[in-house]
């Protein structure tokens, strides 16, 4: 009598129509994940498995309320309701075990599979207005991804390096051959000229440069562009002396003459009296996101990153890398 009793009881009826989770199963088509995860499977072999929409839907619950592992989510789904609606099982279904979920996620699933429903669901997003790139909020902070997608990193980022590599090495190589100098093999690329090569706008913090205690202000080292060369606070030219395999030109004094300068000593304090400033060949690039902070729209929108990346990674960084599968 008592089985029949919870068989009738419907958790259909016992989710709120406005609840979240109804939201997000009614604007999500999860049936997508069948084909994505096919090839992953056999109809002949081994037992049967744990339906693999409610292992991403499992991950998908954990990540919405933000509970810290696998295990804190099917503790919770053992009472809540929703969660056992959202997950297609009755009151007296019994749930998959954590370390089930953990298992699949671990072993089964590859890197490109993540990496499919990654984009699947940036693009069912996007389709629903719910993804806007107007902005985008970066943090430079290395933490381990809960899913181990370590291959495909050190693949794709040393690609991608490599063509900005190329491009960088071009211009410096004709910088270089502009000043009669040789030819170099190889370089390091810096990313603000392909943000602004794209159309967009880099809004960063503000870096204040390293000058030497007591000595002159950076700023009152000023680049000539007409003659090419820099403006030292004593109005002496500092000439170009190479473009460098790192992609920075270089400047030198006239020995001679800061050997007979007042304030030498806030300039430089090397035995052979020469004074070097670089400038990088991407320098411009440099100064127009320098000139965005100051823009009240960048300005505005720089100040909402601790409102959104910032609070992100420090909830990961409190979480751990390994929490998510215990």
């Amino acid at each position: 009598m008592e089985r029949d009793v919870v068989e009738l009881v419907n958790t259909e009826s016992l989710v709120p129509p406005d609840h979240l989770l109804r939201k997000v199963d009614k604007a999500v088509d999860f049936r997508k994940l069948y084909e994505i995860v096919e090839p992953l499977y056999s109809e002949e072999e081994g037992r049967p498995s744990v339906d693999p929409v409610v292992l991403f839907k499992i991950v998908l619950l954990q990540h919405l309320d933000g509970i810290p592992s696998l295990r804190g989510t099917l503790r919770r789904a053992l009472t809540d309701i929703a969660y056992r609606w959202f997950l297609g099982y009755t009151l007296n279904e019994e749930l998959p075990h954590f370390s089930t979920v953990s298992y699949n996620f671990r072993h089964r699933f590859t890197e490109e599979t993540i990496e499919a429903v990654f984009q699947w669901v940036l693009l069912e997003a996007g389709t629903a207005g719910a993804l806007s790139p107007a902005a985008v909020f970066i943090d430079s902070t290395h933490i381990k991804a809960s899913a181990n997608l370590n291959k495909k990193i050190k693949q794709e980022v040393p690609a991608a390096a490599k063509r900005y590599r190329a491009e960088l090495l071009a211009e410096i190589n004709a910088d270089r051959e502009s000043h009669g100098k040789r030819i170099l093999p190889t370089r390091r690329p810096i990313s603000a000229k392909k943000v602004f090569d794209d159309g967009r706008v880099l809004s960063t913090a503000c870096k204040r440069p390293m000058t030497m205690k007591g000595g002159h202000e950076w700023w009152k080292y000023v680049y000539d562009e007409y003659y090419d060369c820099v403006i030292c606070p004593e109005y002496q030219p500092l000439a170009y002396r190479t473009t460098n395999r790192d992609g920075y030109r270089e400047y030198c004094s006239n020995p001679k003459i800061c050997a007979q300068c007042p304030t030498r000593q806030m300039c430089t304090r090397s035995k052979n009296c020469v004074k070097t400033v670089l400038r990088h060949v991407w320098k411009d690039y440099e100064e127009l996101a320098d000139d965005a902070r100051y823009t009240p729209r960048y300005r505005d929108l720089y100040s909402k990153r601790k409102e959104t990346i910032e609070r992100v990674f420090a909830d990961a960084k409190e979480k751990g890398p390994t929490e998510n599968f215990v």
